[in-house]
């Protein structure tokens, strides 16, 4: 069944929101507010009001309500796509069929599995209740090392910061685990 709705543009913006989402999520493992924050990126970056977005997402997209097209982000984020895929589908001339599916079948959409070491920073409670944060460094790098941080953030479509704290993580772990191995 086709939608009326979901011309290229649309399926383009949908796409795109989606592409968003993964990135922001894959760092803050919030959908809500990942779906808001690419929701809001995709209405900048094309010039049209958020709530045009947001009604494209479920609306356009036949479901009830913004949660029932979150559970399918969220389920998409776990490893299973279908169901968001086929919601597409069925909402979308056959002509964009494919360029649906190659979205889906990126290497980079693999399952997010959530690990201690890449999530942003959150706020931590003592015994007491007091909360504490985690530790913030400063630090400048080589004009040189500077730019690939640059472009490895941007094609991560997140802030070089965002991107260290994604890295940083895994990286200092491995090189402790090593430490700690040569010290016995």
């Amino acid at each position: 069944m086709s939608s009326p709705g979901l011309r290229s543009n649309s399926i383009s913006q949908i796409l795109e929101i989606l592409s968003r989402f993964w990135f922001k999520y894959s760092r803050t493992y919030d959908i809500e507010k990942a779906h808001l924050e690419a929701i809001k990126e995709v209405s900048q970056s094309w010039n049209i009001g958020e709530q045009t977005i947001r009604d494209l997402n479920w609306r356009r997209m036949g479901f009830d309500s913004i949660q029932e097209f979150r559970s399918l982000l969220e389920k998409w984020v776990k490893g299973d796509p279908k169901p968001l895929t086929d919601a597409m589908l069925r909402h979308t001339s056959s002509q964009y069929h494919q360029e649906i599916s190659k979205f889906f079948n990126q290497e980079k959409f693999a399952e997010i599995k959530k690990s201690p070491g890449r999530s942003i920073p959150q706020e931590k409670f003592d015994t007491r209740g007091a909360v504490t944060m985690d530790e913030t460094f400063s630090f400048q790098l080589q004009p040189e090392i500077a730019k690939k941080l640059k472009v490895l953030a941007l094609v991560a479509e997140i802030s070089p910061a965002d991107w260290l704290v994604n890295v940083l993580p895994e990286v200092i772990e491995k090189q402790y685990a090593a430490w700690l191995a040569k010290q016995t």
